[in-house]
């Protein structure tokens, strides 16, 4: 640095930004040219040896002889702040990353402060309030205000829980004009260093889940009917067939009783028959809907 000046091209200084640092406007210059103290500037300066750039912080003070109101000279301090600058550049490519995984989520993701006010709200979130709600709801709004009265009070009372440390999980379903929606939510507390400071909540849209449920819960109901038909609804008529058949085989019957036994076999296997075609009906239809 000794013998160097401001202008010397050798700094190779940057703003933060990137953009090239003039020699005329480093903080000593400036205070040299207004008598302005400056503090806190941040300026990148390239080091040779480690074909880098370093951080530093630098403050200027002017000095002023008696009675004059221009400097005649600036003393000027630096630290060098690297290692805070790439601590800074982790983290905000940590929150980069943890951002672009939070807005490209399937699933909604908001948090709450324990004013009820909105600190962070994903696109899914926001997307869901919108269109199942009517609601346009932006960060620092009251996630509250424009809830109608009976669900106002549904999410006042569980997130209080949440302020109080509970975490919980919630199933509940809302109705619409044309369908009804399904809907999953874990709600757990923002606790930084032993305080809770509010409470971050994740929803699922689990309707089509919900549906495939129910779909199935439905056909094996008709399976157990159809199950149920053929243990005991069938087994009447044949249970009559065999034992018409088992009297049609006595050699001392008439003819009389014969043709009314043959009758009977006859009624019985209609009923048999038409037993069966229900049945077959029955699994027909479940069987495409499968």
């Amino acid at each position: 640095m000794h013998g160097r000046t401001s202008v010397d091209p050798r700094w190779h200084a940057i703003y933060l930004d990137g953009s090239p640092f003039p020699g005329n406007e480093h903080p000593a210059m400036v205070t040299l040219r207004t008598g302005k103290m400056i503090k806190n500037q941040i300026m990148g300066v390239f080091a040779p040896e480690i074909d880098a750039y370093r951080w530093i912080l630098i403050d200027s003070v002017p000095e002023f002889k008696i009675g004059e109101k221009k400097p005649f000279r600036v003393f000027a301090s630096f630290h060098d702040i690297t290692p805070i600058k790439e601590i800074e550049n982790q983290l905000k490519e940590n929150r980069a990353n943890l951002n672009l995984i939070i807005e490209s989520s399937k699933e909604c993701i908001w948090s709450l402060d324990k004013d009820f006010n909105i600190v962070y709200a994903n696109k899914m979130s926001q997307r869901l309030f919108n269109e199942y709600l009517g609601l346009h709801l932006e960060k620092d709004d009251n996630f509250l205000a424009p809830l109608p009265i009976e669900r106002k009070e549904f999410w006042r009372n569980n997130f209080k829980k949440v302020f109080d440390g509970e975490s919980i999980n919630l199933n509940f379903n809302y109705d619409y004009e044309n369908f009804k929606k399904y809907f999953e939510v874990s709600i757990t507390p923002i606790n930084v260093e032993g305080k809770i400071i509010g409470a971050a909540a994740l929803a699922f849209d689990k309707t089509e889940t919900t549906k495939y449920l129910m779909a199935i819960e439905e056909q094996n109901t008709r399976l157990r009917e159809i199950a149920w038909i053929q243990s005991h609804v069938v087994r009447a008529p044949l249970a009559r067939l065999m034992g018409l058949v088992n009297l049609l085989q006595d050699e001392q019957l008439e003819t009389l009783e014969a043709n009314f036994f043959l009758q009977s076999i006859y009624t019985s296997a209609l009923e048999l028959d038409d037993v069966i075609r229900q049945t077959v009906n029955k699994t027909d239809r479940l069987s495409k809907e499968l």
